[in-house]
């Protein structure tokens, strides 16, 4: 048989094999299947059964080989095709939507340009399965590293501070100034300039202000006659709380702000409190929801960054207030500290890049033409950071952990131990050992032997002798 012959066959309406095969053998419940029972058949797919049989011929099951399907097609027999179409899989069924991998219908008259649209996919080897490809432009699709090789490099929105597509957590205690410092960093996008030197990349910007309009009024104004600029027309504020947890109040938000904006650079949160919802900020799941809510907003407006103003704890050491859901999704991370007018703002982590050095930075006030005063950041160049303010938060059973691990590294005396005795030693569990080791070596309160590939305890009053370093490789 010649696949010019096959080809006929399933063209021609005359023939059994396609002319009124819907009408006669769809739907048809499979061979071993029970009236009512749960292991009922398929429906089979409608229309164009040359896409059909097409695909259906590149497969061959291992443990129920049978004639191959060209001789299928040729026989003329509409039973053997939907037994066929049964032995799909799930995976190889999702297959028909891609529309683009689908051959074009055969036609009567189009015998020679049919032909190579037939052996387009050979049938697989025996005993080989061909797998599903997955579809095109999937964004699950696998990438290779020389691939992940290729990606850009991370985009910032604020040269070197805040990265751009990402999600960015601000917090700080009441009154700290961090509705300060996201104003200033949404006002310096929105209209280009430079973050205290710092180039940005201008775009809309809309701002979620809850915590009143009146005060949003004067502190833009005020930013305004600083910088001398007399308006920012890419900026808009939203003066009402958006529960973003909400899944129908945040969709409502997206559309006021496409009726409004095209598609912001910078989306601000202030605060997350405000904005939460009825969840309990402690508990992961409700955190979780918020930042899902978050990545949803992300998802809208690709490229876009979520800013979030939160406040700290109780304990400011101990970093933001809740569930550590939310810094741990975050790209960058910063905490600002606030003594009298000065404010230290300290990035806490940066994601894809290096966290920038503490900044000095202060409230000035600025006096407004209606006789009001507001308050803007500036820069506190030439001024020491105070040191005290930028102390690593210690938590108490980190300290522990910490102690233990160094104690049981000073038991070997002044020759130290290498790595796996030293793990031993400690018994601690394989990731908190090895936190706790890159703690204490950044600290200088172990030192490493390179040459000799082993850890010493330093002693409180020496510094590193000859070949020992405190830079923590190894």
């Amino acid at each position: 048989m010649t696949l010019a012959k096959t080809q006929t066959h399933i063209t021609s309406p005359s023939h059994s094999a396609l002319g009124g095969l819907n009408s006669e053998i769809a739907p048809k419940k499979h061979p071993n299947s029970v009236s009512g029972s749960a292991q009922e058949a398929k429906e089979l797919p409608p229309g164009n059964w040359e896409r059909v049989i097409l695909r259906l011929r590149s497969r061959d099951e291992p443990d129920k080989r049978g004639p191959p399907m060209v001789s299928i097609i040729g026989t003329g027999d509409p039973d053997t095709i939907p037994e066929e179409w049964w032995k799909l899989t799930p995976e190889e069924e999702a297959m028909w939507a891609e529309e683009e991998e689908v051959p074009e219908p055969l036609h009567e008259t189009d015998d020679e340009a049919a032909e190579p649209a037939l052996i387009a996919k050979p049938v697989s080897p025996p005993g080989r399965h061909a797998p599903p490809r997955p579809p095109r432009g999937s964004r699950f699709k696998p990438l290779t590293l020389n691939e992940i090789a290729l990606l850009p490099p991370p985009e910032w929105l604020i040269d070197g501070l805040v990265p751009e597509d990402g999600l960015v957590v601000l917090y700080g205690e009441p009154a700290a100034g961090k509705s300060f410092v996201a104003l200033d960093w949404g006002l310096c996008v929105a209209t280009g300039v430079p973050w205290l030197g710092r180039e940005v990349r201008s775009g809309e910007v809309v701002y979620i202000y809850a915590e009143g309009v009146r005060g949003l009024k004067r502190r833009a104004g005020a930013w305004l006659q600083a910088h001398e600029t007399a308006e920012a027309p890419l900026f808009r504020a939203v003066p009402i709380a958006v529960t973003i947890t909400d899944p129908s109040e945040r969709s409502e938000f997206v559309r006021a702000v496409r009726s409004e904006s095209k598609h912001p650079h910078l989306i601000i949160i202030d605060t997350l409190a405000r904005n939460f919802g009825a969840g309990n900020e402690s508990q992961a799941q409700d955190m979780n929801a918020f930042v899902k809510g978050c990545d949803e907003l992300r998802a809208e407006f690709p490229g876009a960054t979520v800013l979030v103003v939160h406040h700290s704890g109780k304990d400011q050491s101990r970093g933001a207030r809740g569930s550590l859901a939310l810094q741990g999704a975050t790209e960058a991370v910063f905490a600002l500290i606030r003594s009298g007018d000065g404010l230290t703002l300290k990035n806490e982590k940066q994601k894809d890049g290096e966290e920038a050095a503490p900044i000095a930075l202060e409230l000035a006030r600025v006096q407004l033409p209606d006789g009001n005063t507001s308050r803007i950041i500036r820069s506190r160049k030439g001024r020491a950071v105070d040191a005290s303010l930028l102390a690593p938060r210690k938590d108490p059973r980190t300290v522990r952990t910490d102690t233990g691990v160094l104690q049981a590294l000073k038991e070997f005396g002044p020759e130290g131990a290498t790595l796996a005795q030293w793990e031993r030693a400690a018994d601690r569990a394989n990731d908190t050992f090895y936190k706790s080791r890159d703690r204490l070596v950044q600290g200088g309160k172990v030192l490493v032997d390179k040459e000799n590939a082993r850890y010493i305890a330093a002693e409180p009053k020496l510094g590193p002798g000859p070949g020992l370093v405190q830079d923590g490789s190894n």
